[in-house]
């Protein structure tokens, strides 16, 4: 009972009875002369409902020392005696008498060390303040966990509650449950092409298994499914493991601990067990007062990368990435991990074995083919290059092991890099791109070829290399390789790969770490899934029971369900979710559902029963909340306040960090110079625009479908990922602040132009300052609408400048017309509040002291900015 708390008191100054006190009363019975002694045994319910008798609280610690001893020992001895005869001379005669010994001792010792620890189990904890006295007393725990799952209380009538709450490992076992139950789990197991169809009962979704062939390490998988029949095992890429004999040892488990989170709660007038029962009785005979549930998910949503990278100075540029879009159902999944060979020729390894079913690569049976290199050497046979230009050469070998050294080389394709031609109009090409590639002379290929070129290009000069950009999430600078199966080039090989460029040698290329959708990934390595959260929360509904005596409410026994379906039921050794949930009068509606959460745990989206959604947009790097709006879902939301710019710039200085997209900002065609400390709306920072230019920001609305994932593998889907601002149909608002040092604030404007599917501009919709606005300290408030139609694939923001002179924007956001926002602003070092933005997008600011001390806050308001609070404070001299 060492530590264990026994009471505590609050007392006033000199008084002898206390204000409020919490006394506890352990389980105990008394013994002879009144001692005490501990009880530890209560009354367990396991996962199935089952009530028994069992310990908690107890450990034995017994020690056996068991010990033999022999012991032998002998003597010998002589002793000696002398007689003399009288004679007329003595004589002496001695006479010997020996003596000889032994000894043997045996002995045997057993000594048996128990030592019996008990912990004080709590019976009750007695509450009193304010002449208040309440009693909890705990009833029934939890078998796994020893957690309390019923109490007792009492009403104000001292009349008799309960509390029965549902512990989350009933149901989520695989996910929520104790890790003890697999980890360290060793054995034997045979893979055939990532799955197994044994030891079903050992393994849980999300396991980290390591496996060894032989002793030596092979491979780290993840279980990705379990149906009881069969065990899916991918690597950290999402590929099936190799099929093989393994010896395997889970070295994280897939149940993540999380056993006491619970997931529902029951109050009730009469206990869930009657006396003697031998199982949990919970039913409308229970008196139930209110009932909640809740289910919990382990599949969210990703972030969105922008593989903005900076590297060293004079560093030359490398292929970083290989995408393969297979074209051809049944085509086998491979997936390439380049890197710069020694000896001055770019090398494509194969980043991981290649699956090689009938066809693959053309390949027959498991005889793949394979790339191996693409060299910057010629080869004979093949067209001519082009004028200028330089090439390329894949080389495809044949061989019963996957890119073996030892292959045999079947065919050779020399790969072009194409410049633009009279076909095309100088126009559709955005940029040049000018570099080298270990000897290889890039330069003149085109980049940003339009996606409407790209058969044109195909159909003209098949086999050939061709830099190319395309709107998306893989930016504007990858090669694109579309190959043929035979040296004429007539027949079409069966997928178009895409190599994707990064240039380390300070003018930086644009890449993405962005993982695309519909490709093969570990969903617990990219965070989609594995970590359990509340998904929707459940209230029971129904009527409730009314005495009516005398035309009067008795408020000491009415309120209880007339009738009462438990949201969980027992099923065998678990719990599962009531099929039929509903009832006659009522039954469990569900209250709210959380549908996004942030990878750094941050509930960003959520909905009511009436579809109203609720969402928050978290800027600075995703640690601080920057926008939150009102019927408004996630991706509806934008908010700009430029105060967060080098937020990103920090992490482009770590060497291969991968930077996230942001939510919605111009950061991405501002530069430095444009960033203003000179005027702002809020904070620190606006967007100052010299006369005569504009900046844009461009999103594509959004269009997200769900799907369903194969047994084997896992595709990351548009669901998986947690978006960027990406406006759905209907109408929206947007707003902001400009600043105009020439008081021209019809030609300082922002623009909203919609686009289709064809990339052609549909419609514009200006937004400007009303004239009739009085500016407040030369910042005026703008703010119009749009509507976003059904054919509209794209959005475009511009803020515009058509004055005389520079003009500053800030606090630009746009939300939907029938919700509303709220943003903020914070400073870009100390993360302090500096600003906060209302419905109507009028700030109140904060102003701190040196130290940090809140010392004035201010509301800006139509008649200008007004103090509203003012504090100071100093320590004695």
């Amino acid at each position: 009972m060492h530590g264990k708390p026994k009471a505590q008191r609050v007392y006033a100054e000199g008084q002898t009875v206390p204000i409020s006190e919490t006394e506890y009363f352990y389980k105990c019975t008394t013994g002879p002369n009144n001692t005490l002694k501990l009880v530890n045994e209560v009354d367990l319910v396991n996962t199935s409902g089952s009530i028994a008798k069992g310990t908690l609280g107890k450990e034995i610690d017994m020690v056996f020392d068991s010990r033999y001893a022999f012991e032998s020992s002998n003597t010998y001895g002589v002793n000696m005696n002398t007689e003399l005869s009288f004679a007329w001379w003595y004589l002496p005669i001695p006479f010997p008498f020996p003596s000889w010994g032994s000894s043997k001792n045996t002995s045997f010792v057993a000594t048996t060390t128990k030592i019996v620890t008990r912990s004080g189990i709590i019976d009750k904890v007695v509450v009193t303040k304010d002449g208040s006295h309440l009693e909890t007393h705990n009833l029934l725990y939890d078998s796994q966990t020893g957690d309390v799952l019923l109490t007792q209380t009492q009403n104000e009538f001292r009349d008799k509650e309960y509390s029965f709450t549902y512990p989350a490992h009933w149901v989520y076992d695989a996910g929520m449950g104790q890790t003890y139950k697999n980890i360290n789990s060793r054995g034997n197991i045979t893979i055939d092409d990532g799955v197994i169809s044994t030891l079903a009962s050992v393994f849980v979704p999300g396991d980290e298994v390591g496996l060894w062939q032989s002793g030596a390490f092979k491979h780290k998988a993840w279980v990705l499914n379990n149906n009881s029949t069969n065990v899916s095992f991918i690597d950290i890429d999402g590929a099936p493991i190799p099929s093989g004999d393994y010896e395997y040892k889970i070295i994280r488990s897939g149940r993540r601990n999380m056993q006491s989170t619970p997931i529902g709660s029951l109050q009730t007038r009469l206990s869930v067990i009657n006396t003697g029962a031998t199982a949990l009785g919970i039913s409308n005979a229970n008196g139930i007062l209110n009932a909640s549930a809740v289910e919990m998910s382990d599949k969210w949503q990703m972030l969105t990368g922008e593989g903005m990278r900076k590297g060293a100075e004079n560093t030359e540029c490398c292929i970083y990435g290989w995408n393969s879009a297979v074209q051809t159902p049944g085509s086998c999944l491979v997936q390439f991990l380049s890197d710069i060979s020694e000896g001055g020729n770019l090398q494509i390894n194969t980043k991981r074995p290649v699956l090689a079913p009938a066809g693959c690569f053309g390949g027959s049976g498991t005889t793949p083919y394979c790339y191996t290199g693409i060299k910057s050497t010629a080869s004979s046979g093949l067209p001519a290059p082009l004028a200028g230009q330089a090439k390329l050469t894949m080389n495809f070998y044949e061989s019963a092991t996957p890119c073996s050294t030892a292959s045999t080389l079947i065919a050779t394709y020399e790969l072009y890099c194409l410049s633009p031609t009279s076909e095309f109009d100088e126009n559709d090409f955005n940029g040049k791109l000018d570099m080298g590639v270990k000897g290889i002379d890039f330069t003149g290929c085109a980049i940003g070829v339009p996606l409407s070129v790209k058969q044109q290009l195909d159909d003209h000069y098949p086999g050939y290399l061709l830099l190319r950009g395309v709107e998306g999430s893989h930016g504007d600078n990858f090669v694109l390789i579309r190959t043929y199966w035979n040296t004429s080039f007539t027949e079409n090989f069966p997928f178009t790969q895409r190599v994707y460029m990064d240039c380390e040698d300070g003018d930086d290329v644009s890449n993405t770490c962005d993982i695309p959708l519909s490709e093969i990934v570990n969903p617990y390595v990219t965070g989609v899934r594995g970590n359990w959260r509340q998904k929707k929360s459940y209230a029971f509904n129904t009527k409730r029971n009314y005495s009516g005596i005398n035309n009067s409410t008795n408020i000491r026994v009415d309120g209880t369900y007339s009738e009462f379906i438990p949201f969980w039921k027992p099923s065998g050794t678990t719990h599962i979710k009531e099929p039929s949930l509903s009832s006659p009068n009522g039954g469990w509606q569900w209250t709210s559902e959380v549908t996004k959460y942030s990878p750094y745990g941050f509930e960003v989206e959520n909905k009511d029963p009436l579809n109203r959604y609720s969402a928050t947009v978290y800027g600075y790097y995703n640690s601080m909340p920057s926008a939150v709006g009102n019927n408004a879902r996630y991706n509806q939301l934008a908010f700009d306040g430029f105060e967060d710019y080098e937020f990103p710039s920090l992490f482009q200085e770590l060497k291969g960090v991968c930077i996230l997209k942001p939510h919605w900002n111009f950061v991405e065609s501002a530069s430095p110079s444009q960033l203003s400390t000179t005027h702002k709306h809020s904070g620190k920072i606006s967007l100052k625009l010299a006369t005569g230019t504009s900046l844009s920001n461009s999103r594509s609305v959004d269009g997200t479908a769900l799907s369903t994932q194969p047994f084997e593998n896992y595709v990351l889907q548009p669901e998986d990922k947690l978006g960027l601002f990406a406006p759905q149909e209907g109408n929206y608002v947007m707003g902001g602040w400009i600043y105009s040092p020439v008081n021209d604030y019809v030609d300082s404007k922002i623009l909203v132009k919609q686009y289709d599917a064809s990339n052609t501009l549909i419609s514009t919709t200006t937004v400007i300052a009303d004239p009739a606005t009085k500016p407040i300290e030369k910042w005026v408030r703008v703010e119009g609408t749009f509507s976003v139609g059904a054919t509209i694939k794209k959005i475009v923001v511009e803020i515009v400048n058509d004055t005389d002179g520079d003009c500053y924007y800030d606090d630009l956001r746009i939300h939907p017309y029938n919700g509303n926002m709220k943003s903020f602003v914070y400073d870009p070092v100390s993360l302090r509040l500096l600003a906060q933005l209302d419905e109507n997008n009028y700030a109140t600011f904060y102003e701190y002291d040196e130290e940090g001390t809140l010392i004035r806050v201010k509301k800006e308001t139509e008649r200008g900015i007004m103090t509203i609070q003012e504090n100071r404070q100093s320590n004695s001299k």
